[in-house]
């Protein structure tokens, strides 16, 4: 970490940045996602939002919680709990100091936690724009960067030298709900779910399955097993099924606009 910001569902910035440098370097080809877990909400986030401008021609989500604050708020407690120790583990406790000298108020809410969806709405606190010098110009020209590249949908205010928050915590939580953008997706989306989901269980599955289904674009698949993001087949050597039949659905994708063109 070399900067006070973390996101427990992905960050919407960053991924942009990654798609803009694959394109320049890579300006002709095609390009496809494939997301798992909480990598989906980044993923399908971003091509509700791009719309007929997502340099992606299409994605597969592969056990995905479609509405987070839905998903993250129900998951079931035995689960959360192992997830609330994984994100304390690798992203809070291991980056106190950094993390402290930006928000040590912040940074005690989030240690005292007790389960996954109270750690994850409050850490809006640590996503907050660059603050600007007392003088009123800007801190410099990484900050302005970072700020360009931040999500569209949210009018975002610089901050002054007191650090007073300029996001909302609803507004930061909107910024990550990949549920809200869904209907200005324009591009073929592939979602697998297991049933037998302990994590994004089939009470969330129900919830979102109206809202993801309403847009032509894309396509559920259900699975009676599967567990979260295993769909493995071959006893002895185990492997993800899932990645081939996302291959097979890029590759459908890419003969339907070449015989279209």
């Amino acid at each position: 970490m070399i900067t006070p910001r973390f996101a427990t569902a992905g960050d919407n910035a960053d991924f942009r940045e990654v798609l803009k440098y694959v394109r320049m370097c890579k300006p002709n080809v095609r390009m496809f996602g494939l997301a798992f877990s909480a990598g989906t909400a980044t993923l399908y986030r971003y091509i509700g939002e791009a719309g007929d401008d997502s340099v992606l021609d299409g994605a597969c989500c592969v056990s995905s919680g479609y509405d987070t604050d839905f998903c993250i708020e129900n998951v079931p407690a035995f689960m959360g709990g192992l997830i609330l120790r994984k994100m304390k583990e690798f992203w809070l406790h291991p980056n106190e100091q950094i993390l402290r000298e930006r928000n040590s108020e912040g940074y005690d809410i989030l240690s005292k936690a007790t389960n996954v969806w109270d750690f994850h709405k409050e850490v809006y606190r640590f996503n907050q724009p660059h603050n600007v010098q007392s003088n009123g110009s800007r801190a410099s020209q990484d900050d302005e960067l970072v700020e360009e590249s931040e999500s569209r949908d949210i009018k975002r205010k610089r901050v002054d030298s007191t650090g007073e928050c300029s996001i909302s915590q609803s507004e930061w939580l909107k910024d990550l709900n990949p549920i809200l953008t869904s209907e200005g997706s324009r591009r073929p989306v592939l979602f697998i779910h297991a049933l037998d989901d302990p994590i994004f269980t089939r009470y969330i599955l129900e919830h979102a399955k109206p809202m993801i289904l309403q847009n032509p674009y894309n396509l559920l698949v259900e699975m009676k097993t599967g567990f979260h993001v295993c769909f493995f087949e071959n006893f002895f050597h185990p492997t993800r099924w899932t990645d081939r039949v996302a291959l097979e659905f890029f590759d459908t994708l890419l003969m339907t606009s070449m015989r279209g063109s």
